[in-house]
């Protein structure tokens, strides 16, 4: 069975730094993310991708600020992600953080969704 990962883009930041070249915006309101939640997550779930000789050993939620979710929402996508593929037990789950957006009650709750890996 053939490694692979996932990457899940979070397009949305507190502000938009002048040197970013990805496809971000700026977070406004909660809706908008709850909308982009939705959709990922649909987009997800009806993927075409053939992925039965594969398995991720790595998930990374980049962006744009993951830690601008509610762990609600990133539980969401998480959950989404492991229905779909096959995620190897000892996966490494990184998300990228802005130290302004994480709190240590967030820390926790990150870490109960089985993020085991910060980028900062």
């Amino acid at each position: 069975m053939g490694k692979a990962g996932v990457y899940i883009h979070i397009p949305f930041c507190k502000s938009r730094c002048s040197y970013c070249d990805f496809a971000t915006d700026v977070y406004r309101d909660s809706g908008a993310v709850e909308r982009y939640v939705n959709s990922l997550c649909s987009e997800i779930q009806n993927s075409k991708f053939k992925i039965q000789n594969y398995s991720a050993d790595t998930i990374y939620l980049g962006g744009g600020t993951p830690s601008l979710l509610m762990p609600q929402q990133l539980e969401q996508i998480l959950e989404t992600v492991t229905s779909k593929f096959n995620i190897e037990p000892n996966a490494e789950i990184t998300m990228e953080m802005n130290p302004a957006t994480v709190t240590p009650e967030s820390l926790v709750a990150y870490r109960s969704l089985g993020i085991n890996r910060a980028s900062f």
